[in-house]
This record gives C-alpha cells, sequence and structure tokens, in this order.
C-alpha cells in the first residue's frame, strides 16, 4: 500500500498524458477524466454520464494493473478512492471495484457531502489483527470431538463441517491458518467444539475457559450455528449465519476473556420455501443452516392410495389396513437399504391430499359430528395407524407419523393426536394484511370443504393454532404469504407479531411459504425472519432497525427513498376498507392481476394519487445505487410499482380526458416492460422466472402471467374482468 501511494502523483501525472495524446480517438467522456485502460474508460462514460456539469474535479481512474499498479493484494470489488488537491484518484483490480468507488463519488457530489475520500477498500485481509483473550489468533489449536455412533450420520457430519468451516474462515478473516485435531488434545489455547444435551439440536454457547475458547452446540448443527454466530457477533461478519454475508474491515479485534452468548432457535424445525428466487444469496459460509430441522413439515402423502382429487374415507377398515400395509413396506424398504428406524428414520408422511373433498359416509359422518370437525376423524385415524405399526414392530413406535390440519380440518377436533402423532397447521386462506393476534381482522373468508360462505378471520386462525398447541407438543406451521407477481404487499408488519405469536403458543415448526418472482423485496422478508427465529425477544424497535439496515445494505445510499415508497404502499394497504388472503393473486385464463375476493387489496385512489412521487422515490433510488448489483435490484424494485401505479391511474386519466397524463403512464407500463426483459436478459432469461416473447413477456410465481407489451392491450384485460374500484 506505501508503494502504490508514492506512485500517486506520478501516476496521476501519467494519465493526463496519456488522456492528453494527439493519436486517442475520439473520446465519450469528460475532459476532465483520464483513464489508464477500456475498462476504465466505460467508467468514465458512466461518470460522465451521471454527473454531468455537476462533475467539477479532474479525476483519474486506474482498473487493473495497466498504470503500473500491482493490485494484488486487493479482492475483486476492492479500490482505493482519494483526493488529492483538486484530483480524485480510482484504482481498482477489476471493474467491479471500480464500479462501487465511481459510485461512492458520485453520490457524494450528488447528495452533497463531502468528497475528502482516503479510502483503500479489500486489500489483504479483511481483519488485520484478530486475538482473543488478549492471545493472537495464530497460536490457537482447533479441537472437535470424534464422532459419536449413537448420533445420526448427519449430526456428525456437522460437527466435522464445522471445525473445518472455523478453520476456512479464520484464514479468510485474518491470514491465520488453525490446526485441525478431531479427539482428545491438551493443545493450549485452543477453541474447543463441545456436544451439549442441554442445546437440544441447533442451539449454541460460546464462552472462554481460560483463554480457550469454547463453543457448545446441540447434537444436530449447534456448533456449526455457534461458529457463524461468534464470529457474526464478536467479529463483525454481518448474516454469516442466514442471508447475503458481509466481513467488515478491521485493523484489530480482540475478543475479552468474559465474552459470552448462548441462544437456541424458537423452532425446531424451519424453511423459507420460494417456487422462484431471482437471486441467490452470496454467502461466506461453505454449509447451509437454513432450512434446518432433522423432521419436516408434513406433505401431500403418497403412501394414501386412492383418487388425489378427493380424500380416502377414513373410517374404512379395508382402506385403514391397505395404508398400514404401505407404510411397513415403506419402513422395510428404508431398513433394507441400511438406514435405522429411530436415528436415521425419523417420521412417515401421511398427510392429506391437497383437496377438501372429505368422505360424507354414514361412519365418516358421525365420528366429524363426535369430534365437532372434520379434523376429528383425520386424527383417530392417524391415532390408530401409530397404534397399529407398534403393535407390527415396537420399534415403529419411535416413528412420527405427520398429517395436516389443512382443507377443512384446520378445527381443532376433541381427540387429542398421539405423542408420536404430529399435525401441520396450513393457514391457508388466513388474512395476510392483518397480524393473527390485533385484533384488526374484520372481513370474513369461507373454509374451504367446510363451507363456502365467508365465516372466519384472523381471530379464529389464531384461536385455532393455540388450541391445537394445547392439544399437543407437536404442532406445525405451514404460513402463506403467497405473491402475485406484479401485484406487490408488504407483509413487514405481519412477520413481527405472527412469529412471536407461534413462539407462544409453543410451536414446534414453521415452514414460510414466501414465493417470489424476484420483482419486490422478499428477500428482505427471509431474513427478517431468519433473525426472528433466533431472536423472538427483539424489541419492535431492534425489528425496525434491523429492516432498516438491511434495506440499505440490499439497495444502497438510496434505501432511505425505497423505505418512504414502502411507506405509501402499506398505507394504501391499510387504506384499503378490506381484508386480503394468502392467494392474493390471479389469473390462469388471462393477464395477471390481483383480485383477492372480489376487492382490491390497495386503496386505489391513493395509489394513484402518490404514483409520481412513489416514481421519483424509487427512480432515485436506482441512481444512488452503490453498485451494479444494488442497482439491478433497484430497478426490479421499480417493476411492481410501476404496475400498480399504471393499473390505478390509467381509467382515472381515461375518465378526465388527461392526454399529457395517459402518455406519461404509458412511458412508464413501458419502462415496466423494458425492466422485466433487462431483468431476464441479466440472468440469460431462466424458465424458472418466465419468458420474453415477441408481444408479451410471462412472469412465473405459483403459475405463469402474462404481461402485454403494451398497456392498451393490458388495459383491455383489466376494463374486461375487474376495473378499479368504482370504474366499471
Amino acid at each position: 500500500m506505501k508503494r502504490i501511494c508514492a506512485l500517486f502523483l506520478g501516476l496521476i501525472l501519467l494519465l493526463s498524458a496519456l488522456s492528453s495524446c494527439a493519436a486517442r480517438p475520439e473520446k465519450h467522456y469528460s475532459d476532465k477524466i483520464s483513464v489508464s485502460s477500456s475498462d476504465a474508460e466505460n467508467c468514465a462514460v458512466w461518470l460522465t454520464d451521471r454527473l454531468g456539469e455537476s462533475l467539477r474535479d479532474r479525476v483519474y481512474i486506474s482498473v487493473g494493473d495497466g498504470a503500473g499498479l500491482d493490485m494484488s493484494s486487493f479482492e475483486n470489488d476492492g479500490y482505493i478512492l482519494k483526493r488529492d488537491g483538486d484530483g480524485i484518484f480510482i484504482a481498482a483490480k477489476t471493474s467491479v471495484g471500480a464500479d462501487i468507488a465511481m459510485r461512492k463519488y458520485a453520490n457524494a457530489v450528488d447528495l452533497g457531502k463531502g468528497t475528502d475520500f482516503n479510502i483503500t477498500y479489500h486489500e489483504g485481509y479483511r481483519i488485520k489483527k484478530l486475538t482473543l483473550a488478549g492471545r493472537d489468533i495464530s497460536e490457537y489449536t482447533v479441537v472437535y470431538p470424534e464422532s459419536d455412533p449413537e448420533l445420526r450420520s448427519s449430526a456428525n457430519s456437522y460437527m466435522q463441517y464445522a471445525a473445518a468451516d472455523l478453520q476456512r474462515l479464520i484464514a479468510k478473516a485474518c491470514g491465520a491458518n488453525l490446526a485441525l485435531v478431531c479427539g482428545e488434545s491438551d493443545a493450549s489455547p485452543r477453541i474447543e467444539l463441545r456436544r451439549s444435551e442441554e442445546l437440544g439440536l441447533h442451539g449454541y454457547r460460546y464462552f472462554f475457559e481460560g483463554d480457550s475458547l469454547i463453543i457448545e452446540g446441540g447434537s444436530e448443527d449447534g456448533c456449526l450455528n455457534g461458529i457463524y454466530r461468534f464470529l457474526e457477533n464478536e467479529c463483525g461478519w454481518e448474516s454469516l449465519s442466514g442471508g447475503e454475508s458481509l466481513l467488515h474491515e478491521a485493523e484489530h479485534i480482540d475478543v475479552p476473556a468474559d465474552t459470552e452468548d448462548s441462544a437456541i432457535p424458537t423452532f425446531d424445525y424451519f424453511r423459507m420455501a420460494n417456487s422462484a428466487v431471482f437471486e441467490d444469496f452470496e454467502t461466506d459460509r461453505s454449509v447451509s443452516t437454513h432450512p434446518y430441522g432433522i423432521i419436516s413439515y408434513a406433505n401431500h402423502s403418497d403412501l394414501i392410495e386412492g383418487n388425489p382429487s378427493v380424500q380416502i374415507c377414513y373410517t374404512n377398515e379395508n382402506k385403514f389396513m391397505n395404508v398400514c400395509d404401505n407404510v411397513e413396506a415403506f419402513i422395510r424398504l428404508w431398513v433394507s437399504a441400511g438406514l435405522t428406524v429411530g436415528k436415521d428414520l425419523l417420521d412417515i408422511n401421511l398427510g392429506q391430499s391437497d383437496n377438501g373433498y372429505y368422505c360424507h359416509c354414514a361412519d365418516c359422518m358421525k365420528v366429524i359430528k363426535e369430534e365437532g370437525s372434520v379434523s376429528g376423524v383425520v386424527i383417530r385415524w392417524m391415532n390408530a395407524l401409530a397404534k397399529d405399526m407398534e403393535e407390527r414392530d415396537p420399534e415403529y413406535a419411535k416413528l412420527k407419523y405427520k398429517c395436516f390440519a389443512y382443507f377443512g380440518s384446520q378445527i381443532p377436533c376433541t381427540t387429542h393426536p398421539a405423542e408420536n402423532v404430529w399435525v401441520t397447521f396450513a393457514m391457508d386462506w388466513c388474512c395476510v394484511k392483518h397480524t393473527l393476534t390485533g385484533g384488526d381482522c374484520r372481513n370474513r373468508f369461507p373454509v374451504r370443504a367446510v363451507t363456502e360462505q365467508p365465516t372466519i378471520c384472523n381471530d379464529d386462525f389464531a384461536r385455532w393454532v393455540r388450541e391445537w398447541c394445547d392439544m399437543s407438543d407437536n404442532i406445525y406451521i405451514w404460513f402463506y404469504t403467497l405473491e402475485c407477481h406484479l401485484q406487490r404487499f408488504s407483509v413487514f408488519d405481519i412477520l413481527y407479531d405472527n412469529v412471536r405469536y407461534f413462539r407462544d403458543c409453543g410451536v414446534k415448526g414453521l415452514m414460510w411459504e414466501h414465493d417470489d418472482s424476484g420483482f419486490g423485496f422478499m428477500r428482505l422478508d427471509f431474513q427478517l425472519v431468519y433473525e426472528l427465529i433466533w431472536n423472538t425477544d427483539m424489541t419492535r424497535g431492534e425489528f425496525d432497525a434491523l429492516k432498516d439496515h438491511l434495506f440499505e445494505r440490499e439497495y444502497g445510499d438510496g434505501y432511505t427513498y425505497i423505505l418512504e415508497y414502502i411507506d405509501i404502499l402499506q398505507q394504501a394497504q391499510l387504506r384499503s376498507d378490506v381484508c386480503w388472503d394468502s392467494w392474493a393473486w390471479e389469473d390462469y385464463n388471462g393477464y395477471g392481476y390481483a383480485k383477492p375476493n372480489g376487492y382490491y387489496m390497495r386503496d386505489d385512489e391513493y395509489y394513484a394519487d402518490n404514483f409520481d412521487l412513489s416514481a421519483e422515490l424509487l427512480e432515485r433510488a436506482v441512481t444512488l445505487a452503490g453498485s451494479a448489483r444494488q442497482e439491478d435490484r433497484a430497478k426490479r424494485m421499480t417493476v411492481h410499482m410501476y404496475y400498480e401505479g399504471c393499473y390505478s391511474s390509467y381509467f382515472r386519466a381515461l375518465d378526465e380526458g388527461n392526454a399529457a397524463e395517459i402518455g406519461k403512464i404509458k412511458e412508464r407500463y413501458s419502462l415496466m416492460i423494458d425492466r422485466i426483459i433487462e431483468a431476464y436478459k441479466n440472468k440469460g432469461t431462466p424458465r424458472y422466472l418466465g419468458y420474453i416473447g415477441e408481444d408479451d413477456v410471462t412472469v412465473f410465481s405459483l403459475s405463469e402471467v402474462k404481461f402485454p407489451k403494451t398497456i392498451e392491450e393490458m388495459s383491455e384485460s383489466w376494463a374486461r374482468d375487474y376495473l378499479p374500484k368504482g370504474r366499471r
């Protein structure tokens, strides 16, 4: 670095000479900018376009080693950004780093901030010196236990992963290559990994014994969670355990000898399901910590023979015995493959088919009447099956037998599930505008399979969750917050309260189905829920601060403009006089729009009134993005805003005969289409995201929905099926 600084003035003179060379071809950037290469020239064009007349400094841009700089010690996104008098010097290893540096400078000029930069970013190791209890990290040995034959193979693998990943991440952070020892060791000082039954499957605890760091973990991935949380909490490595990881730079970090922390996640099982993920998280960990849990939620079982569109008769003895035979054959198949019941083979899925057509024979109806719920006939059947399997082989009592409370069977029955019968409560059609416990949910929804009449609201769902949890310690939740393609709604306000409510009820596992077409902010929802399940006691203020911080990391300097837009979106939701259920999307027959229960999820007039402001806010966020990736995310964020704004405003402009407004709306709709196409092309148009057609684009989430390239054709679909409220 000293050599680079010494070359600084010489490099400025060199670049100035190069840029003034008479043989140089025509430039497409400001005369105030000097460059060292074609990559740097592309940066110069961008900077010229971005700042225009606001560019008053001399700027010198070098990318790679072309100007005699040795940038080999920098990471690919590393750079130097430095002021010298009236000159700004940018040097980067690659165009990625140059882009970030340029944007940092341009945003400072744009926002009227100071530009007296002296930044060296991502050169060498992120942490220059790391000490534990005052001793240099290089003195430590990582010690971990040998495999335990009583544990599942995955548990032993997690311990090995934990030791290896700790070694790898420490080396990446500060360059120290720690020795690994498996088994007993008298190494001192050491970082020792231990198993602890007190921490369940996934919990962790870390503390010091003398100058040795001890990381204890639950029997499955506890130590793995412990090392990730240690590096997050004590070494400044953000979101290493879940989300987009980032290790901050530091000259010296010392972890004091009185440092300690422990946590057990709220749920034994967690999964955030996405049907179409547009952008994977970039993470430094080598082992996934999500989904976690050794027993998953119930799903639709193929062990139950019959028509998948109709539930079986749960009182038919022959059908019951057939299923028991299927289950036994399934178990024996896996045992013959080498699995051990109760160790590697833990559960049997017997979830109902995906429909609400329960048997209405006299015997089934009698049980349902006695139990007071459709769920009664299912739970009695499950209890009988678990008992029958135990009678066939006592080892089968170690298995968990899983079913649903779903599609009309959500309402708890009288009979309690047996200890090894686990129930997944699927919150199909719950309201996702309001929290479960706020008491604000007033509109009614039908319970499919029981009635098509609107009879329930979130108060009912909340009561049923608690009643199921009072009946059994083995209740999972399958929670739906399903998106609707380009119609977007915010669930930030319900995440916090609902997760805490599930915790308070004693829910054992959580499957959060949160489908994502990529044109919104669901990546942030995932990270917020993941942090909540590890720290459900965080205050509302802490949750909001975490949300704001994640927005800043996701979108850069313009994140406050996006947060202001989110407020508009949430206000439009709150001003609507209706609730909407978790299936707030349509339609399979034509072009896409949201149509929840015949109403709209927003106050369209309010959204239209704030359309100009929303566009201004989000375009400002695009401009202020701190990197090309952040700009891409910000552009994708604008897509749903333009769609919803055009939808809310177009017919009003037609009614008013406002030609100028109609023209502006058309331009915004075209920009929306262009950005969908741009996003798809950036990803190589993977088929799981959608398609670019000649006349339309197709967006995929839970279904494929076409969006024509002209608003005139789109408006025909809106007008044919469902105009904004009051405009028929």
